[in-house]
């Protein structure tokens, strides 16, 4: 990774894990392959980092139910949830962001799937020694236990009737379905 050192960047991504992205991709690709976009333009706005971006804690999770979120920050716990669920909370992308309430230090994250079983994130997310904002999501992912039973999903709004395979954490799931996702 000389072009960090050549470029004399203050941060060096390219250590950084991405393989939880890299888990989610085929499930988010299937969901949308067969969109049909209604933009006909493109317009480039520029804006400052700190104009659209917020200092919030973000975190995604392919799950087979809800489950419960926790953040803690510099020690203390606060409360978090996801956002944006799929429809009746069954097999999905959940979506959850929190802000910190002005406290600093490591973050963890729990996602907290049944009873007995939680998957922890810790992160050092602040402590930067620089004069340089860093806008990089931190990457962890988890694997959680197997399921034991096949699930459907064949309800939701937008794409028109096509036939996709999920594979979550190596489970898989086969179902022709109607309007999945808007």
């Amino acid at each position: 990774m000389g072009s960090f050192e050549i470029g004399r960047a203050p941060f060096n991504y390219g250590t950084l894990l991405h393989n939880g992205w890299r888990d989610v991709l085929p499930f988010v690709i299937d969901m949308y392959k067969n969109n049909a976009s209604s933009i006909e333009i493109q317009r480039a706005i520029e804006y400052l980092p700190d104009e659209v971006v917020d200092d919030n804690i973000v975190f995604i999770a392919l799950l087979s139910k809800k489950a419960k979120v926790e953040c803690i920050i510099g020690g203390h716990l606060i409360k978090a949830k996801f956002y944006q669920c799929p429809e009746g909370d069954g097999v999905g992308v959940y979506l959850g962001e929190r802000d910190p309430g002005g406290h600093e230090g490591s973050v963890e994250v729990k996602i907290i799937r049944s009873v007995g079983f939680s998957d922890e994130f810790s992160a050092s997310a602040r402590g930067y020694d620089s004069l340089y904002d860093a806008y990089k999501g931190w990457v962890k992912d988890s694997l959680g236990p197997q399921l034991e039973s096949l699930m459907a999903v064949d309800t939701g709004e937008g794409n028109q009737y096509f036939d996709y395979l999920l594979t979550l954490s190596g489970h898989k799931y086969d179902k022709t379905a109607a309007n999945i996702l808007g």
